[in-house]
């Protein structure tokens, strides 16, 4: 027993890393169904699910090949069925047979409400009844406590009546390992047409969550526990909290990554921001630059006209005082040589130079070279005036 317990529990440790609970155990009814290959352990889960979810096949040969499980909420609790394979089949090799016990102790964990031990009406022989007390001694001592037998196929008594009625016909005649059993499990047993109507499974079903409620209370309101239903919890327990860190870790992880990406993106924001507002700057400066030197150029074109309108002005300004004098020294030749009086002058002149007086010759010659000096020095006055007007006209 022994090694057997070594290769269950190993096997849960290795094969199970987790199980599915619901968020209350309470709220479960956690039922496992045994029996040889042929006797409708498909069939009869369904029955219990009210739901076809088990594949069935109505042949000698078995579709469970390994344990299965499948749920429905019924009666207001999470009915958790898992039906396994043919344990009882003694061509069943021994090492799958530990096996998939281990696996129905696993998903069961921590542990089951009942075991439904199904059978169908007929012959129990001894190879039967030896396999069941495999079964027995694979599961533990007390799982008899726990036990409730199944009858199917009772169509096949030929007795008129119900399913109840004829298990009972079947039960006045049966072998003495059969009785030992079912006194074993404290007559714990129902019938179950599968093929039913849906009324009559229904109302089957109720029958049998009746009784899994009688046991549960006679044990105390607790389901059936081992030492290896107890140590496969012990390792799903320990797989849940390694896996609760792992979550913890990978929230702690996945929050920090969150974080750092926030960072990197605010801080790629901010860059861009600045980046931005850099460019933008450097816009306004070379805008204002600009203007600057638009400003700049229009005031020294501005400068340049006004202090060419001021030379004009100057220009225009000694050209008038210029030809102001000019008027003033015409109208002072116009006066020298215009006046009545020294016309009449002229005139005595001219008779003396005709008459040839002797004291003219050298006067004559002093007033020519006088006059000729008064010429030049009007000249020499004018000249910078008329240079300046030229070089002005010249530069336009």
């Amino acid at each position: 027993m022994a090694g057997v317990f070594t290769d269950i529990t190993g096997a849960v440790k290795n094969l199970f890393t987790s199980t599915e609970h619901c968020e209350k155990l309470e709220d479960e009814v956690r039922i496992v169904l045994i029996g040889k290959t042929g006797v409708g352990k498909s069939e009869t889960g369904n029955t219990i699910l009210g739901k076809q979810k088990f594949k069935a096949a109505f042949s000698g040969n078995s579709v469970t090949k390994k344990c299965k499980l499948q749920e429905a909420v019924r009666e207001k609790k999470k009915i958790v069925v898992v039906d396994t394979p043919g344990l009882f089949d003694t061509t069943t090799d021994q090492i799958d047979t530990h096996r998939e016990v281990a696996k129905c102790i696993g998903i069961t964990s921590p542990g089951p409400h009942c075991f439904l031990l199904v059978l169908s009406v007929g012959r129990f022989s001894p190879e039967d009844n030896e396999s069941v007390e495999t079964v027995f001694k694979l599961f533990g001592k007390d799982v008899q406590k726990y036990v409730i037998i199944i009858f199917t196929k009772l169509d096949a008594i030929p007795t008129k009546g119900n399913v109840k009625d004829k298990l009972d016909t079947y039960l006045e005649d049966i072998p003495d390992a059969l009785e030992a059993l079912l006194a074993r499990c404290e007559h714990r047993v129902i019938a179950f047409d599968n093929t039913a109507p849906s009324k009559k499974r229904k109302e089957q079903f109720k029958e049998l969550f009746r009784l899994i409620n009688e046991i549960v209370a006679k044990n105390g309101g607790l389901y059936y526990t081992s030492e290896m239903f107890e140590e496969a919890e012990r390792i799903i327990q320990v797989e849940i909290e390694e896996e609760i860190q792992k979550q913890k870790q990978k929230a702690i992880d996945e929050e920090q990554k969150l974080r750092k990406e926030i960072s990197t993106e605010k801080e790629n924001e901010v860059k861009l921001k600045l980046e931005e507002e850099r460019s933008k700057l450097n816009e306004d400066m070379k805008e204002k630059i600009r203007q600057l030197e638009l400003n700049a150029k229009e005031q020294e074109q501005k400068i340049r006209r006004e202090m060419t309108d001021a030379k004009e002005c100057e220009i225009k300004q000694i050209l008038d005082e210029e030809r102001k004098k000019l008027e003033i020294e015409k109208e002072k030749m116009k006066d020298i040589f215009n006046s009545q009086e020294r016309y009449d002058l002229r005139k005595t002149i001219r008779h003396k130079i005709e008459d040839e007086d002797e004291s003219w010759p050298g006067k004559l010659m002093q007033g020519v070279t006088g006059a000729v000096s008064e010429v030049g020095n009007f000249a020499v006055k004018i000249a910078p005036a008329a240079l300046e007007v030229y070089n002005y006209l010249t530069k336009k």
